[in-house]
């Protein structure tokens, strides 16, 4: 399997997998059908940005060692890691906003 494929498959099981369950965590949850979702909505969301920047550094590091590295996929993954930051801490700082 090339590179490629591999940052693929990673991009897909790191970043939209855990992307698309948290949405259907935010919609499905109430407090009927999931509390416990329903409770920890935040913490899901946390855990899901947690997990796509720590998916992105992944490719970002084994782009970065590998004997050909591909420009492409080390431009793309240290966008979505400054990115996902960036949402994390917009993320974070207004739900301490005190609404």
């Amino acid at each position: 399997m090339t590179n490629n494929k591999k940052f693929l498959m990673v991009e897909i099981f790191f970043l939209v997998v855990p992307l698309i369950l948290a949405f259907i965590n935010a919609s499905y949850s109430d407090l009927r059908n999931f509390q416990w979702g329903y409770d920890n909505i935040n913490t899901i969301s946390t855990l899901v940005i947690v997990i796509a920047i720590l998916g992105n550094i992944y490719i970002y590091w084994k782009n970065k060692i590998s004997v050909f590295p591909n420009k492409i996929w080390k431009n793309i993954s240290l966008i979505l890691i400054i990115l996902l930051f960036l949402f994390w801490y917009l993320g974070y700082s207004l739900s301490n906003f005190g609404f």
